[in-house]
């Protein structure tokens, strides 16, 4: 017999005989049936067959008395293996996928992989059968999977759509822009397919600005103003529209001047301030509080002159633009020249024998007041508040004290040493403790003792140095600290016959950091105008000083490198980068670094703001104006520029020019260009058929103070706003003159 996988046959087979009485008991005589089967007496062999193979076994039937016995086989088949999974679920793009695949037949393990084509990027098989990931790409990808179940394999082609998310924009509104700086914002949305293209939909951009196909807002907007505007984006066959907003101001006026370096007495003083925004021409002058004395504020900016008083001065600083204006509280500290005492020894006395010395020192405000500080002089000696030390020493020794010269809140002090012989004093070890050290760092430190002959031989007699120290036999204690910690110890001097002991102990601290120069790059300057840039590092003991490696290209012309790492001054050339090395220098630690500063021309402005009314058939000419680039100017009327009045022509070197024929007002942008660098501005002309008749609005004037100065606008209206002014009758007072601008200025010589 032959099972028949999969399904169990409909009707179990039964055995058949004949003889006997018709009637048979069955049973097994040998061997065994296939696992999962069993014999009934009727001869019914039924079951559910569990394992695959050939069985080979003897049944018997018994009927009357009489039996019979007949071998048999069956064999039991492997079911076919195949897929069930049909069909599989779509996917989204960048969201989770699983799916677990099916089959049936086969020994019942089933073992997964791919047989043809490939999955959605982001998706794996798993030999479980499992499909998951995150797709990254939408579309529709045909594969064929393989599942393998002990000897049989099984393929089966199966398709996975990947959806792309609806497209939305995420970006909700949008930053100011301000006019004459670089503008840029790069716009953001979800959803579709990942590559976007983006377009305006409705309203227009600020001047100056354009929106690009990848959805970046750039450009230089060139006017103030509120612009609305709608975007719209499209992905993978969505799109999605959002209105937005961008409001243009002129930028702020902003002092720039953050902090101001200390003046020092009696020294010339002096210190460009710098501002930004507004129309870049400033006017400075003093809104709060009062300068040092000595010193002045020019309206240009410039801090200068030389302070007579010492002290801290706070005041607030104003430059005004145009209707703009800015403030800054600034504070300026005139120091009081440090003092140092410039004796450094005194010569021996004798007892009995009057002594005099005076002590010298410089700095301060010039006039010293003396005084010990520390330690007694020797008996019989004083020192005068003037400096003097005088009198008649009474007994033999050798005194160290301290001595203090104070002038103008500054002092000093130095330690001296008068040896009144000739008996040998007492030793007398003076040093009591010692200044701490630090792993890695040189250390040098000089015991000191009075008295014996003053030649001292020095010893450690108890304790140990810090690791990598020694003390030599002149008292000094020298080397470099190799571990950290607290080190106690006794030290002799001998002096002649006589000797002095004393415990010292002396801390070393962990290694110095390393010094790193953490400035990563500088910003560009601009030619003529203040470039102030503080240089910055970390490591040692925090205190650096600057300079240029002595290889080091020089800084820009017109920049210095203070000691205290600021990059400062006014670029007098534009070029660049130019390259250099800086170093910083703390403790005994260093470190250099190669940085650059470019320096361009200033922005190029329109300076020219209104034009003069015109005249039909009478002839025109007006130039105009600009500052910035490097002053040499080529004029046109900008890309999309109303026209001139007709009759009238825009030369090349900026002069508008001509005989109007038509009258009426044309609005129109030029552009003036410098050294690669580009301005524009707005302008009209009215042209009239007739010009108002020129009045004079002045009726008065306001009397004038022999020997004082005098100054007086005249105005006037009608014409074409340019007017050129002559005495007509009778002289001003003598002293007084009449400008062609229409100013009376001057100083009236006699009442």
């Amino acid at each position: 017999m032959r099972a028949h996988p999969p399904a169990r046959p409909s009707r179990p087979p039964v055995l058949a005989a004949a003889g006997g009485t018709g009637t048979y008991a069955w049973s097994l005589s040998s061997g065994d049936l296939p696992a999962g089967l069993t014999l009934s007496g009727l001869g019914v062999i039924s079951g559910t067959p569990s394992v695959a193979g050939t069985t080979t076994f003897t049944v018997r039937a018994t009927s009357g008395g009489r039996t019979a016995t007949k071998v048999l086989v069956v064999t039991i088949a492997v079911p076919p293996l195949s897929v069930a999974t049909a069909a599989l679920n779509d996917g989204v793009v960048g969201a989770a996928y699983s799916e677990l695949l099916a089959a049936t037949g086969g020994v019942g393990g089933y073992s997964w992989s791919m047989a043809g084509g490939s999955l959605p990027v982001g998706l794996a098989l798993s030999p479980a059968g499992v499909i998951a990931g995150t797709p990254i790409a939408g579309g529709a990808t045909t594969f064929t999977v393989r599942v393998t179940s002990g000897s049989q394999q099984a393929t089966r082609a199966l398709t996975i759509t990947v959806q792309s998310p609806s497209v939305s924009i995420t970006t909700t509104s949008l930053p100011n822009g301000t006019v004459g700086q670089a503008y840029g914002q790069q716009l953001a949305a979800i959803g579709g397919d990942g590559s976007y293209a983006w377009t305006l939909a409705g309203g227009t951009l600020p001047e100056g600005l354009a929106l690009s196909a990848a959805g970046v807002i750039s450009g230089t907007p060139a006017a103030v103003g509120t612009s609305s505007f709608t975007v719209r984006v499209a992905s993978g066959g969505q799109a999605a529209s959002l209105a937005l907003a961008i409001t243009v101001q002129l930028p702020p006026v902003t002092v720039i001047t953050a902090a101001l370096p200390a003046a020092t007495l009696g020294v010339a003083y002096s210190q460009q301030l710098g501002a930004a925004g507004g129309t870049g021409a400033y006017t400075w002058n003093l809104a709060a509080g009062a300068l040092p004395p000595g010193l002045v504020l020019s309206a240009t900016g410039l801090l200068s002159g030389t302070p007579t008083a010492a002290g801290t001065s706070t005041f607030t600083v104003r430059a005004t633009s145009g209707a703009a204006s800015g403030d800054r509280e600034l504070t300026l500290v005139v120091l009081v020249p440090e003092v140092t005492i410039a004796t450094v020894a005194l010569p021996n006395g004798t007892v009995g024998q009057p002594y005099n010395q005076t002590l010298a020192a410089s700095g301060g405000n010039g006039t010293f007041a003396w005084s010990v500080a520390a330690g007694t002089l020797p008996s019989g000696l004083t020192l005068s508040s003037s400096g003097s030390i005088s009198g008649t020493p009474s007994a033999p020794g050798t005194s160290t004290f301290t001595v203090r010269a104070a002038s103008g809140g500054r002092e000093a002090t130095r330690q001296l040493t008068i040896i009144i012989g000739s008996a040998l004093p007492q030793v007398i070890i003076t040093t009591a403790s010692l200044v701490p050290g630090n792993v890695g760092e040189p250390y040098s430190a000089v015991l000191l003792a009075t008295g014996g002959n003053g030649l001292y031989s020095w010893s450690l007699i108890g304790g140990t140095l810090p690791a990598g120290l020694d003390l030599s036999a002149s008292g000094a204690i020298s080397g470099t600290p190799t571990a950290a910690g607290s080190a106690g110890f006794t030290v002799r001097a001998a002096s002649g016959d006589q000797a002095d002991t004393a415990s010292l102990s002396l801390v070393i601290g962990a290694a110095l950091p390393d010094v790193a120069i953490t400035t990563a790059a500088l910003p560009d300057g601009t030619q003529g105008a203040l470039y102030s840039q503080q240089l910055n590092a970390t490591g040692g003991t925090g205190e650096f000083a600057w300079s240029l490696t002595p290889e080091s290209n020089p800084l820009p012309a017109g920049l210095t490198l203070s000691g205290f790492g600021l990059i400062s001054g006014t670029p007098t050339a534009v070029g660049g980068p130019t390259t250099f090395t800086v170093r910083a220098i703390s403790g005994s630690k260093s470190a250099s670094k190669q940085l650059s500063i470019n320096i361009v021309y200033p922005p190029v402005q329109v300076t020219t703001s209104a034009l003069a009314d015109g005249v039909v058939g009478a002839a025109y000419s007006q130039t105009l104006t600009a500052s910035g680039g490097n002053g040499t100017y080529t004029w046109v009327l900008a890309a999309g520029s109303g026209p001139l009045p007709v009759g009238l022509s825009l030369s090349s070197a900026g002069v508008i020019s001509g005989t109007p024929t038509a009258a009426g007002t044309s609005s129109f942008t030029v552009e003036a260009s410098s050294a690669g660098l580009t301005a524009s501005r707005a302008l009209s002309i009215t042209v009239v058929l007739v010009l108002p008749k020129v009045q004079v609005t002045t009726t008065t004037l306001p009397g004038a103070t022999a020997g004082t100065p005098y100054t007086q606008q005249l105005a006037a209206t009608g014409g074409n706003g340019t007017y050129a002014w002559t005495v007509s009758a009778g002289t001003p007072p003598q002293g007084i003159t009449l400008s062609v601008a229409g100013l009376l200025s001057g100083t009236a010589a006699a009442a």
